[in-house]
């Protein structure tokens, strides 16, 4: 089964260095998704060769992915 970018809206943090750490998911029907952990943070491949930055975190309790490539934030669905 191949995978979409769905873009999102994401509310990050910046530290004094620089480093961005998402903290929420703004989802386009007005739902919020807090973003409870951040378990890692990994260099990836998109599916179009590009590269992305992969944050495996815990939203609502599950453990998920969202992307983040160049200034867009993004998940995959299927």
């Amino acid at each position: 089964m191949e995978h979409r970018k769905k873009y999102i809206e994401i509310l990050v943090h910046i530290d004094r260095d620089g480093n961005a750490t998402p903290k929420e998911i703004l989802w386009e029907d007005g739902r919020r998704f807090l973003i409870q952990k951040v378990l890692d943070k990994r260099h990836a491949i998109t599916s179009s060769g590009g590269a992305a930055i992969c944050h495996v975190c815990i939203i609502a309790g599950k453990r998920r992915e969202i992307y983040k490539e160049k200034e867009r934030w993004y998940v995959l669905t299927q």
